[in-house]
């Protein structure tokens, strides 16, 4: 069950009671933070999709993250580039966020 509304086209959605959908392009957590709840995305970048949720300046309309994850305020740790696939991180957690690519962190990609 999704509870606020977004479409989760092909995934897999865990959230913190234990609910899940199985799917095949990403899967969606939802994780308490104190009194925050933050969430986290693990979607498998095909071949072809830009690593960014808009593509305006192209005068050709590309796949972008949009076509795949509709929740909203998510932003993703790192990219890829359009020709390569493989795992992306996107989070609404800036912390989080900067751990993952601030270089001084020194996270193993």
């Amino acid at each position: 069950m999704i509870t606020n509304g977004a479409k989760l086209r092909q995934a897999i959605v865990a959230f913190a009671s234990g609910a899940a959908q199985l799917g095949r392009e990403w899967i969606y957590l939802k994780q308490k933070r104190g009194g925050n709840v933050m969430a986290i995305i693990l979607f498998n970048k095909p071949f072809d999709v830009l690593s960014q949720f808009t593509d305006l300046k192209s005068p050709s309309p590309r796949a972008t993250l949009s076509d795949y994850i509709d929740v909203p305020s998510v932003y993703p740790a790192g990219r890829l580039d359009r020709d390569s696939e493989g795992l992306m991180v996107l989070t609404d957690d800036g912390r989080l966020q900067a751990r993952l690519t601030q270089p001084h962190s020194k996270t193993p990609k």
